[in-house]
């Protein structure tokens, strides 16, 4: 990426949250996906971003492992 202010973390709406320079704090929670997560299909509908958020937000307190669990069955 180019530029002073690219963007490297965005929000699940796409809005801006980590610019570079900036520092991730304890407690901070970092996941990178590719498309193959949100765009996975179950028949029509796709995965998509929202729910995976929200699958990671009700998962928060669990082992990593659980977390990842919790994405593949939702």
């Amino acid at each position: 990426m180019t530029g002073e202010h690219s963007v490297f973390v965005a929000d699940e709406d796409g809005r801006p949250v980590l610019k570079r320079g900036d520092a991730i704090q304890p407690g901070d929670w970092l996941v990178l996906y590719t498309d193959g997560l949100t765009e996975a299909r179950r028949g029509t509908e796709l995965f998509g971003v929202p729910r995976a958020c929200r699958v990671l937000r009700e998962e928060w307190r669990s082992p990593l492992e659980e977390r990842l669990v919790s994405l593949v069955e939702a």
